[in-house]
């Protein structure tokens, strides 16, 4: 990857930024729409599935994985940014958190029950 490749120049921001926005989303500075809709999507899985895991793609810091995971439903992430991962595996090293790209998930078709994608869809223009 170059620095003019799009998943290059993001990975490297979100790198450069790791650190101040888990300190802005684990101090509940997120918003309570998005905990709602979190909260309904982890209900709808829950409600529908006995078994198998939600892909959070794109999961930063992993705070959404965590959350998912103490309210019951099993979780793992996949992030971009290195940096995020580093910080996800550091409060929670029990659960699965990837280096990849929305591009190329870690996960074969049909093998996940749900995949959140939250703040994750970023879009280009050159």
């Amino acid at each position: 990857m170059t620095e003019t490749d799009p998943l290059a120049r993001t990975r490297r921001d979100y790198d450069r930024v790791a650190d101040i926005y888990d300190d802005m989303v684990r101090h509940g500075r997120e918003d309570a729409l998005a905990t709602g809709m979190i909260t309904a999507f982890a209900t709808l899985v829950s409600a529908e599935c006995d078994s198998g895991v939600v892909l959070n793609a794109g999961c930063g810091p992993g705070h959404w994985t965590d959350w998912l995971d103490r309210f019951g439903v099993s979780a793992s992430g996949v992030d971009l940014s290195p940096g995020m991962i580093d910080i996800a595996r550091r409060y929670r090293p029990d659960l699965s958190f990837e280096i990849g790209s929305l591009l190329g998930l870690p996960a074969v078709d049909a093998t996940v029950q749900g995949v959140l994608a939250h703040f994750s869809v970023i879009p280009y223009t050159a």
